[in-house]
């Protein structure tokens, strides 16, 4: 099944109104949780993306509108399982991610219930393709803060959603879309302050 441009566009739109809901809700409640955690982050994560294992880095912005939203940008290297040609393996490919955070919900003074959304860039791999592709992706996530460490401030982070890019591994013999369906990503991430 490939997916066109209009899938594409339906999942941004999702993902910027469910932005805009996160945002109007900003405006009346103070965010119980901890000040380092509105700071810029940097993150390590790994993720499946269908069959596809990865992992990657992730930068993300300092949370404004009152902790509710924030910018990320994120690199991930995959590797795709496939048989093409001349030999059975696994081959690598990257992505890179910018999108757009918006808090939905916290429990205690720990937890950080989030949606993200954006646009992505695949760079294929030569035994994959010859197609890089642009696409989106959003997903939903936990993320429990380390309240009781000192020095560094960090977190653990699970997510779950979907990648919508439609791409076509055409060189392996069964031609399968990859990176392209649900999506599960766990991690840590470090506060800079």
């Amino acid at each position: 099944m490939r997916y066109g441009k209009g899938s594409v566009f339906g999942l941004v739109v999702m993902a910027s109104w469910l932005c805009a809901m996160s945002l109007s809700a900003a405006e009346t409640e103070p965010s119980p949780l901890p000040a380092w955690s509105r700071a810029p982050s940097v993150g390590f994560n790994l993720n499946e993306v269908a069959s596809d294992f990865g992992c990657g880095l992730t930068l993300t912005s300092p949370f404004v509108r009152n902790g509710r939203l924030a910018a990320r940008a994120s690199v991930n290297m995959a590797w795709h399982p496939g048989v093409n040609t001349w030999r059975e393996g696994w081959f690598p490919y990257s992505s890179y991610r910018l999108g757009l955070v918006a808090v939905g919900g916290r429990v205690g003074g720990f937890v950080r219930l989030y949606g993200e959304g954006g646009g992505l860039y695949l760079r294929t791999n030569a035994h994959l393709s010859d197609h890089d592709h642009w696409g989106a992706y959003g997903h939903f996530g936990f993320e429990f803060l380390l309240t009781q460490t000192k020095r560094p401030k960090m977190s653990y982070f699970a997510e779950l959603g979907a990648v919508g890019i439609g791409a076509r591994a055409e060189k392996l013999s069964s031609q399968p879309l990859y990176s392209n369906g649900f999506s599960i990503s766990t991690g840590l991430r470090v506060y800079l302050k």
